[in-house]
């Protein structure tokens, strides 16, 4: 699910706020057979949903061995007056300056490789590839440069596991369209 909370995030900004504390309930959960995922480790005592104290000491070490499993939130923010104008979304076009994840273009003539004589049209596709590293905190978020096999691999690569421990993530297409 997403949950837009820029408007949020950014009004506690304004107001010299530097916290935001996220409550979620979920009504229908337990019919519906979801189950909700908690993150990080209480820290001091609070009440869970139905009210009742909980002394933050559950978990313990298992829980700090499943961080690895566990979804995150990652957010930049600034103040409004530093960027008064909304940030145009940048495509990651490799432009040289840029050695991370990054789509290379690339135009595929069939006249080059020989296949312009039983393709008459069109004269080429664009087969644009993906080029660069892929640093580990990227690597592990699921749906933003990588492929779910890419994040697999890169949670083996991450514990040493052959043959993938000298191996580097590297990024990949997360859309492809029709030539025609």
């Amino acid at each position: 699910h997403i949950f837009p909370v820029s408007s949020s995030v950014q009004r506690l900004l304004d107001q010299g706020k530097n916290s935001l504390d996220v409550r979620i309930a979920c009504d229908q959960c337990q019919e519906t057979g979801a189950s909700l995922v908690l993150l990080g480790k209480r820290k001091k005592k609070e009440e869970d949903v139905e009210g009742k104290e909980k002394d933050g000491s559950e978990g313990g070490v298992e829980e700090e061995k499943e961080q690895s499993h566990r979804p995150f939130l990652m957010m930049l923010a600034r103040h409004s007056e530093d960027r008064p104008h909304r940030r145009r979304r940048r495509g990651l076009e490799c432009d040289g300056k840029v050695n991370i994840c990054c789509k290379k273009n690339f135009f595929v003539s069939f006249k080059d490789i020989g296949w312009n004589d039983w393709i008459i049209a069109p004269s080429g596709y664009h087969a644009n590839y993906c080029e660069g590293d892929c640093p580990s905190h990227i690597a592990g978020t699921s749906g933003s440069t990588l492929s779910f096999h890419s994040t697999v691999i890169n949670h083996y690569r991450m514990r040493g596991h052959s043959p993938f421990s000298n191996l580097k993530s590297c990024c990949v297409p997360t859309k492809l369209r029709p030539m025609s």
